[in-house]
Parts: C-alpha cells; sequence; structure tokens
C-alpha cells in the first residue's frame, strides 16, 4: 500500500512540478560573451565606426578584494583574431557597476564578432550593451558559463536572423535543426544548402564562437524561431536579429530608415517554467507583442488578460511539437502552462531612431528574494 501511495505521490509531482532545475543563471565567476553576428558599420547613417559594446560588471557587497580577468578576442576573418588583456583589481566594499569598452577593434572588411572571456575571483553580474549613440542600445544579460545547458530554442525576428554558439574549455559537437516560417528557407553551409526542416553538424573548437547568420544578406530570410540547438556537452547561445529593418516575425518591406541590433542571450530548456508574470507598456505609440515557444510537444498554454487566477482567462491553445510557437499581440498579464515554454517578448518601436528591442521573460519558477538593480 505505501509503495502504492508513492507511485500515486510521484505521479501527482511529475505532473504540476515544473522541469526548471536551479542552475546558476545571473551571477557566476566565468562568462563567454558575444553580439548578435558581425558587427558592422550602419552604412543607411554613414556612421564612422562599428558600434561600442559595454560591459556593465557589478557585485553585492564583499569585504574582499575582487580580481577581474578580461581576454578580448576580436574574429574579423576566418582564422584571424586579434587578442587584447585587461586585468582588474577592484574593492567591492559596496554595489558597484564597473564599464568597460572594449572599442579596439580593427577595421573589418565584412564585419567583427567580438568574444569576451571573463574570469572574476567573486560571483558578479554582467549586462552587455551594444551601443550606436542616439541611433540605438540594445542590451542583454549575460548567462554565465555554470548556467549554460546542451538544449536551445532559437527566437528571431523575419530580417537578418543570427545565432552565434560560444563554447568554453572543451570543443564541443552542436547540431542546429533549422524551423523557419519561410517555406523555401535555405541556409549555404560552405556550398552545401540545408533547407527547412533539415539539420547541420558542427564542430566547435574550445573557447570559439560560430555565426550562423544572413547578416550579409540584403532582404528578409525569414525568422529561426523554433529552430532547435542541441549540444553534446553544455555551450552557450546568443540569438536575435543585426541590422533588422522591421519588428516582426515575418518577412515585411523595410519599416525604418535605421537597422539596429536585436539580441538576447538564451537560457537552457532545462530551465523553462510553467508561470509568468508579463508586463504592460507605458504608452500606446509602441506596439509589442509575446512570444510563447513549446520545450515539450503537447503543451497547453493558457493567458489571462489580468492576474491569476481571478483574471479573464482566454481559450487554451495547444502547442503539439517541441519547436512551435504562438504570438500573441494582445496585452497579457499572466500566463500558466501544462510543461515548460519559453517567454520572449519583442518591444516594437514607431521611431525612426532605434529599434525593436527582445526580451527574455523569466519564468516565476526562477524568481529569487534578492536582486541588484
Amino acid at each position: 500500500m505505501l509503495n502504492v501511495f508513492l507511485l500515486v505521490t510521484l505521479m501527482v509531482l511529475e505532473k504540476y512540478l515544473s522541469p526548471v532545475t536551479a542552475v546558476s543563471t545571473a551571477s557566476g565567476t566565468e562568462f563567454l560573451i558575444s553580439t548578435p553576428g558581425f558587427l558592422t558599420k550602419d552604412l543607411s547613417t554613414f556612421s564612422s565606426k562599428i558600434p561600442s559594446v559595454y560591459l556593465h560588471i557589478y557585485t553585492e557587497y564583499t569585504q574582499s578584494t575582487v580580481q577581474v580577468q578580461i581576454q578580448q578576442q576580436s574574429y574579423f576573418k576566418p582564422n584571424h583574431r586579434m587578442d587584447n588583456n585587461i586585468t582588474l583589481e577592484v574593492n567591492f566594499t559596496h554595489p558597484k557597476d564597473l564599464y568597460i569598452e572594449p572599442n579596439y577593434y580593427p577595421e573589418p572588411g565584412p564585419g567583427v564578432i567580438p568574444v569576451n572571456y571573463i574570469l572574476s575571483s567573486w560571483p558578479v553580474n554582467i549586462m552587455v550593451s551594444i551601443n550606436e549613440g542616439n541611433k540605438g542600445q540594445e542590451t542583454f544579460r549575460a548567462v554565465p558559463v555554470a548556467g549554460w545547458g546542451t538544449k536551445y530554442h532559437a527566437v528571431t525576428l523575419g530580417s537578418r536572423y543570427s545565432l552565434v554558439l560560444l563554447t568554453s574549455e572543451e570543443p564541443n559537437t552542436v547540431t542546429i535543426v533549422f524551423h523557419s516560417n519561410q517555406s523555401d528557407f535555405s541556409y549555404n553551409h560552405s556550398g552545401v544548402i540545408i533547407k527547412n526542416g533539415e539539420s547541420l553538424k558542427l564542430q566547435i573548437f574550445r573557447f570559439k564562437p560560430y555565426a550562423v547568420t544572413s547578416c550579409d544578406i540584403r532582404g528578409c530570410k525569414g525568422s529561426l524561431t523554433g529552430s532547435v540547438v542541441t549540444g553534446e556537452k553544455p555551450f552557450g547561445l546568443v540569438t536575435g536579429n543585426c541590422r533588422s529593418s522591421n519588428d516582426q516575425m515575418f518577412c515585411q518591406p523595410a519599416q525604418r530608415y535605421v537597422e539596429n541590433y536585436l539580441v538576447e542571450m538564451m537560457l537552457p530548456q532545462e530551465s523553462y517554467g510553467r508561470e509568468f508574470i508579463l508586463f504592460k507598456e507605458h504608452t500606446d505609440s509602441i506596439e509589442g507583442f509575446t512570444v510563447v515557444l513549446a520545450g515539450s510537444p503537447n503543451t497547453e498554454v493558457h493567458t489571462y488578460f489580468d492576474a491569476y487566477p481571478t483574471g479573464e482567462k482566454v481559450v487554451p491553445k495547444y502547442l503539439t511539437n517541441i519547436n512551435d510557437w504562438l504570438q500573441l499581440y494582445e496585452y497579457v498579464a499572466y500566463i500558466n502552462s501544462s510543461k515548460g515554454v519559453l517567454v520572449m517578448y519583442v518591444m516594437g518601436t514607431e521611431e525612426e531612431d532605434g529599434g525593436p528591442s527582445l526580451l527574455l521573460i523569466v519564468p516565476m519558477e526562477l524568481y529569487y528574494f534578492k536582486y541588484m538593480v
């Protein structure tokens, strides 16, 4: 009888508990950070230099001196890179924010992929910003190496997608299964044409980025949202768009004169959640939308217009396949699901200066009792 009771209890827990694990997704002592594809000059605005990349490094109170080591690697053509090393000793006797601008890249031809390898003697948090002055800025939170996983989903807009894979101390074998909303999608990998639904296996050396992008292609190739990226060992994934000219998932005519970067460093599938609280933008001139992506097949998604459980509930939606996703244009206050999902918010813009922004919504299962802002 006891065995039957334990079996029933485990079945109930499996039904209601999220697959989220307690991985470290914020503070850490080791980071590898990159950008969405190749950084280039904005030819439409005749910018005099490529964008600046700032690292905002901060930590909580500690009595000891924190040593931060930064190695900067600039990949600007195949099999060639430029390295720079910075060593900082900082006394974090109170919360502090360090601004590091690695802005001495070479003048690239097709562009440059900067990679920053950071070691710290004390756990730190890092925010990254790609700055183009008054023409736009995109920020994202760096996921420490300890928070990397072996399986991710990509989220991009329709114009000039970008996936950048990052390896740490060991080489890795990573497989990408392409899923695009363009039926005629294709990707040219060293002369081999890979079509929608097909896979690409990559052998990536240690401490090296690998970019799968359409950054150098004019026009729209379609969104790669829902593409599945898996590795034999944990790796990092930076996903988004480089020089996106619209804020939609589907191919549309360019909506603005300035083309900006859109980027987020993704959390692995182990950290997907089942409960999310969303926010409402404080302006009616900006129209964004929410993306809900299934981490497992046969996922049921419930959305609420107001706070749960008193808010109005809409008809549940079903995501049958692991790469299925929803695009919600109406404001949603609360989301829950039968299995773990990934939730992203795309903030649009109607201004000539600046562009759309990609925001990762953290599940309630990963909420914590202490933050630094």
